[in-house]
């Protein structure tokens, strides 16, 4: 602390690269360089200087990434300002960071991301900015889902996106999954006529462990999976002013907590009220705990249980193994 908040560390002879823009390994350390900070500010770039000089001893805090879409050029590859971001991000390892999507272009992309224990991010839109987020289908044989291997204590946000053409999956262990203001398109995309394209599939898959026998999954998913996730961790799903297609929970019922999912002004939509909404990937009672509010739901809810549901509509059946917990008021069945 008495180095931060002590005078400038910065020297030429010490920081080389700071000098030139292009050769910055912290945007954020040029920019507040070349602004000779005081107070909070220069605290802030001593900061950056000990986490880039001691990268082993001290762990980067915070790093703010902001991409913009790319056109492409003929004859030139597909520009992937999201994965690009993210290579910087596992560069740095912060506990927190933030990437912002700085217009409402369409970044056309496969993405991976692997949060580690505790850590924190947030994938955002830029203030009256709604980009697009369309994932690549390159393998046939191979899941293109948006997949995040969530290690203990971790969260991630995603907020303002329109994700398209396939959903999300969260292996591991998060403590908190939070999507605000985003859409998952229902069935993946939309035909010419406006018809789901993949009714059935879901938007969101939540698995908390990976069973190497289950055929459910592919080699390709085993990957980095070997260790399950921390059994009893309480992780919660959050989805605000959202659209997002079906839920399906893969989780231990025997060795685990219910997950906590809470839904608030938003619409859960599995394309049809003959389709589950929330459940199993083979359509039984997910282990969540669902509180939902101010929500309009389209399809049937399977669930552990309903610790509150206000001010909502159920286009579809809706099934409780613990019927006796919780409470519904206002609500159309």
């Amino acid at each position: 602390n008495r180095l931060t908040l002590g005078p400038s560390l910065y020297d030429d002879m010490r920081f080389p690269y700071l000098a030139d823009e292009t050769l910055a390994r912290s945007p954020e350390a040029w920019q507040l360089q070349q602004q000779e900070p005081q107070g909070a500010q220069l605290a802030r770039l001593n900061r950056l200087l000990l986490e880039e000089v001691y990268r082993d001893e001290i762990a980067t805090a915070f790093r703010h990434y902001t991409i913009r879409s790319q056109l492409r050029q003929p004859g030139e590859r597909r520009p992937q300002p999201i994965n690009h971001a993210l290579r910087h991000w596992s560069h740095d390892r912060p506990r927190s960071a933030v990437i912002e999507l700085a217009d409402s272009g369409v970044y056309t992309e496969q993405i991976t991301l692997e949060l580690g224990p505790g850590q924190a991010l947030e994938l955002r839109a830029a203030d009256g900015c709604r980009p697009i987020v369309r994932l690549l289908d390159e393998e046939p044989d191979l899941s293109d889902e948006l997949t995040v291997i969530a290690g203990p204590g971790s969260r991630l946000v995603l907020d303002g996106l329109l994700i398209a053409h396939r959903g999300v999956r969260v292996i591991g262990a998060p403590h908190a999954l939070v999507l605000r203001h985003t859409t998952l398109v229902p069935g993946w995309d939309l035909g010419h006529d406006c018809s789901p394209e993949r009714g059935d599939e879901p938007s969101l898959r939540l698995i908390d462990t990976l069973l190497p026998s289950d055929p459910l999954f592919s080699e390709h998913e085993r990957v980095g999976l070997s260790q399950p996730a921390q059994r009893g961790c309480g992780t919660r799903v959050v989805v605000d002013h959202s659209i997002v297609g079906s839920i399906t929970v893969l989780r231990d019922a025997v060795r685990s907590e219910p997950i906590a999912i809470a839904i608030s002004d938003s619409v859960l939509d599995a394309t049809s009220p003959e389709i589950e909404a929330l459940s199993t990937p083979d359509n039984q009672i997910a282990h969540a705990l669902l509180s939902i509010a101010r929500s309009t739901v389209i399809g049937a809810v399977l669930t552990h249980a309903i610790e509150r549901a206000e001010n909502t509509i159920f286009c579809g059946p809706v099934g409780v193994a613990r019927s006796q917990r919780g409470c519904m008021r206002f609500c159309y069945l």
